[in-house]
């Protein structure tokens, strides 16, 4: 029986060793078709990458810099914009969205947020879900660590301080929770996207027959507000609503 669980353990890293070293081989290999200027094979590796399961911000801000190179201006918008869910506080991510956001048509000015909304984003971009997660788990042990203080110490001041540091760890652990919980909604919204088509008629209604109210172009980020079959209502920057076709967007 222990034969058996320790053969497969050994199975599972070994599993993990070759999976690990197969992406870095692909990770590697697609960076050195980058600095020789060979973005379309960097752009297949990268993507290599990510459809066996890797996922992180810099290799969406790496394929993103390929499809830049290439002048493929949405497919560089949609990654960036992948990257910067990620890591959300990366000025060079940043940098480069706004650069390749001055490629596309439509420029559109947003509708200014409330302060604080604003502020609260930028807070919980400080870091990761997993960094917030990783402070809220510690901040939880260290008050374990001062409730065992406050009951098994005998001097008062040592009571008075593991008390007080308890609730306040405990405090800050319970908040990270939240924040980590937050981020990863953010990061789980799949309610915007990037239009991939040249040029598109926005419809006052699902269907063809809508009439007309404006057009948007290539490129342009995108709001998912609610379907309606093969259609999707979606709300711009500046609080434009209308109708288009689900296969003309790509979801972030």
């Amino acid at each position: 029986m222990y034969k058996k669980i320790i053969i497969l353990i050994l199975v599972v890293l070994s599993f993990q060793i070759s999976f690990s070293q197969n992406v870095k081989q692909l990770t590697d290999s697609a960076e050195i078709y980058y600095t020789k200027m060979n973005y379309e094979k960097a752009v297949e590796q990268y993507k290599k990458v990510l459809q066996s399961g890797k996922e992180s911000g810099f290799l969406y801000y790496n394929l993103a810099n390929s499809y830049y190179k290439l002048n493929k201006i949405p497919d560089a918008i949609l990654n960036y914009e992948r990257a910067i869910l990620l890591i959300p506080n990366n000025k060079d991510v940043q940098f480069n969205l706004e650069m390749a956001n001055r490629n596309i048509t439509d420029k559109i000015e947003a509708v200014p947020e409330f302060f604080i909304y604003s502020w609260w984003n930028t807070f919980l971009g400080i870091f990761s879900s997993d960094t917030w997660a990783v402070i809220s788990i510690i901040s939880f042990i260290f008050t374990l660590t001062f409730i065992f203080g406050f009951f098994f110490t005998g001097s008062y001041i040592l009571k008075k301080i593991s008390f007080w540091l308890s609730i306040v760890l405990f405090i800050i652990s319970i908040n990270t929770f939240v924040f980590a919980q937050k981020t990863k909604a953010i990061i789980n919204n799949h309610n915007f996207a990037i239009i991939f088509e040249p040029v598109i008629n926005v419809k006052s209604s699902p269907g063809d027959i809508g009439t007309e109210l404006f057009v948007i172009h290539e490129g342009t980020k995108i709001e998912i507000t609610q379907t309606s079959g093969d259609w999707i209502e979606i709300k711009l920057a500046n609080g434009n609503k209308g109708w288009v076709k689900r296969d003309l967007v790509e979801i972030i």
